[in-house]
């Protein structure tokens, strides 16, 4: 149906949480015929509604608050969420039937563009960047494999021969790798969760109180390091990968709707759904605009439709 041109996927389910209210609420019926134009239209009555949702855990706080000022205003709708660790999220669990979909996006690693007859919406994005306290602060190559070993403590060194094979122009210090202290939960860690399948349980790594005042020590921040020595790369500031942009760890965080015209009541409560985390997230405010115009556009059809071929009220 359509689709928006943002980026591609990871996936997530788990164990079903129900959110659901009873209560009646007062619902407008419609003034003018199905074919009418949406403006003269009563929005799409909610209550009655069953919407599945899958959610990754990391979306879990402003999901939470969309999915309750929905219910606020219809008792009686019926939301199940089912929420899923990042790491396993996966291609196959888009085949499973569900309304709405809320995880996270990495734009160079996902395969949503193979996604047909879905709405996506970005609500925001987050992104993690590297730096490192090196003598003369050279390009450091870094790979998955590298930054993995560092997180679980497999890989101490500098001079380690993973990192010396990826980088054979260089010669590497003897120093040890320390990395700057990373809590147990946060966005950080989040992103590190998803983007490397390295939960905050597997972390081996030595933490430095400072980086800034310890040699060695790989930094992970959500603001851009400015600085030099403080930096892998002496001029962008950030990690290099070869012929790869996913170094800084950039993800966006996506609602997919899946468009369903036999069912355009469960399609409209996604969409109240979705615009609620737009209007949370922390999307610049052009983009947010332009998705919120995009989400009103929706709905308008939605309404038209719903009229057309589900009359009935709850």
């Amino acid at each position: 149906m359509r689709l928006k041109g943002l980026g591609l996927v990871v996936l997530l389910v788990s164990g079903p949480m129900l959110l659901a209210a009873c209560g009646a609420t007062t619902v407008a019926t419609p003034t003018t015929s199905p074919n009418a134009t949406s403006a003269t239209l009563a929005p799409v009555p909610l209550n009655g509604v069953t919407i599945d949702v899958e959610a990754a855990s990391s979306t879990r706080p402003l999901l939470t608050s969309s999915v309750a000022d929905l219910s606020h205003k219809y008792p009686k709708i019926r939301i199940v969420l089912s929420y899923e660790p990042p790491t396993n999220m996966n291609l196959i669990s888009l085949e499973h039937p569900t309304n709405l979909r809320v995880f996270s996006v990495n734009p160079g690693r996902t395969l949503l563009d193979q996604l047909g007859g879905t709405e996506r919406f970005a609500f925001a994005s987050s992104t993690l960047y590297l730096s490192a306290n090196l003598p003369s602060a050279p390009t450091v190559t870094l790979n998955d494999a590298v930054l993995i070993g560092i997180l679980e403590g497999s890989i101490t060194n500098w001079d380690n021969p993973l990192i010396a094979s990826a980088n054979p122009h260089l010669t590497l210090p003897n120093l040890g790798i320390t990395v700057n202290p990373l809590p147990a939960s946060g966005q950080r860690v989040a992103i590190l969760e998803r983007e490397l399948a390295v939960p905050a349980t597997s972390y081996g790594a030595t933490f430095a109180p400072h980086c800034t005042t310890t040699p060695g020590c790989l930094h992970f921040s959500l603001t851009k390091p400015a600085i030099a020595p403080f930096a892998v790369d002496a001029t962008s500031g950030q990690a290099s990968l070869p012929s790869s942009a996913q170094y800084p760890l950039t993800t966006n965080e996506l609602a997919v709707i899946t468009t369903d015209p036999a069912h355009p009541r469960e399609e409209a409560a996604a969409v109240r759904i979705t615009q609620s985390l737009v209007q949370s997230g922390n999307l610049p405010t052009a983009t947010r605009t332009s998705e919120e115009a995009s989400l009103n556009k929706l709905l308008n059809e939605l309404t038209i439709e719903h009229y057309a071929n589900d009359p009935a009220h709850t």
